[in-house]
């Protein structure tokens, strides 16, 4: 993911108010890259 896209979504996290997954998003993110986890499945189980 590239650093503009990293901002954005940093950003929509902020304006939606979700201070808690802005905080643990890197390191769910660097896990999937690592494991070749699918985005979408962690995102997911950030948000549930």
């Amino acid at each position: 993911m590239n650093e503009f896209t990293m901002d954005r979504l940093r950003e929509n996290l902020e304006a939606l108010k979700m201070k808690s997954t802005q905080e643990v998003l890197d390191n769910y993110l660097e896990r999937a890259v690592a494991e070749n986890l699918n985005i979408v499945d962690v995102l997911d189980h950030i948000w549930s």
